[in-house]
């Protein structure tokens, strides 16, 4: 797993340039954490690009999400969809051939517009690649 800072500008840039070259990252995916409890996961596999926004369990239920936050997770297409667990996860998926402005832009509205603290200038991204069902820890 690699781990690296980005500001905002950057991550875009970065997300960008990742997603573009998707066909060479198939079964890698990424994590930009908006707080140790909240982040956004993005994954490229053979079925195309599924992003998740998430919550960790360790929050109580009430720190979870507001519902006006997730009310704006679903005006803007995002799905709720079970993770094993009662913590939240909202996820929406494009095909191999989705736009990558479209993509990055629908990912990084939400980390930003509902997980990411406004006085926010940095985001933590690690990386890494599935092996199986999991993701692959020997690194």
């Amino acid at each position: 797993m690699t781990s690296k800072t980005f500001t905002l500008g950057e991550l875009v840039d970065w997300l960008e340039e990742w997603l573009e070259e998707r066909e060479w990252h198939l079964d890698e995916y990424c994590l930009m954490f908006a707080t140790e409890e909240r982040y956004v996961e993005v994954s490229i596999g053979d079925d195309g690009v599924w992003a998740g926004a998430v919550t960790n369990h360790n929050l109580s239920e009430g720190e979870w999400i507001s519902g006006s936050d997730e009310s704006t997770l679903h005006k803007l297409g995002w799905v709720a969809e079970e993770v094993g667990g009662p913590e939240p996860k909202y996820v929406r998926r494009w095909s191999m051939d989705g736009l990558t402005a479209d993509i990055v832009a629908r990912v990084l509205q939400i980390l930003t517009l509902v997980y990411l603290p406004a006085d926010t200038d940095e985001v933590e991204v690690m990386r890494d690649t599935f092996v199986g069902d999991r993701a692959d820890e020997s690194n």
